[in-house]
């Protein structure tokens, strides 16, 4: 299986997964029958674009709305992407962090308000984020995510 495919299905699976138990989050998205993920990634590369397409037809398929940003690997950019994805009510995050030390207060916000945030590819360097999936080894999703 390719590297973009392993992607494709670990993005997919934690947008299902945090689909699943979001579905209490967030403000007036959660009376909605549409799940919202907001999604940021560091930039839209091919790697991140083969992602893309691969969760955009699982969420069509699964009646979840992804809300896609690019950083383009600027940390404060990213930075506005949460803040604003937290304002907005969403029902879960993925990040694909610029940096991984760079979004400890967007983490601490995101838990504040109830909004899972996990972490996709890398992890986050803070003390309150909720989840990581990394394609460093392949395991179930279940195991993978701490």
């Amino acid at each position: 299986m390719k590297l973009t495919t392993k992607f494709g299905a670990i993005a997919a699976a934690g947008a299902l997964g945090l689909g699943l138990t979001a579905c209490g989050a967030g403000d007036d998205a959660a009376n909605s029958d549409t799940t919202r993920i907001g999604v940021t990634v560091y930039d839209m590369s091919s790697f991140i674009t083969a992602g893309k397409e691969g969760m955009d037809v699982y969420a069509e398929a699964n009646n979840i709305e992804l809300v896609w940003n690019s950083a383009n690997n600027d940390v404060s950019t990213q930075a506005s992407q949460v803040d604003s994805l937290i304002n907005q009510g969403v029902d879960a995050i993925i990040v694909v962090p610029v940096q991984a030390d760079s979004l400890g207060p967007q983490v601490a916000a995101a838990k504040e308000k109830n909004i899972p945030l996990l972490a996709v590819n890398a992890a986050l360097e803070t003390p309150t984020w909720p989840a990581t999936c990394s394609p460093t080894t392949w395991l179930p999703v279940s195991r993978k995510c701490r």
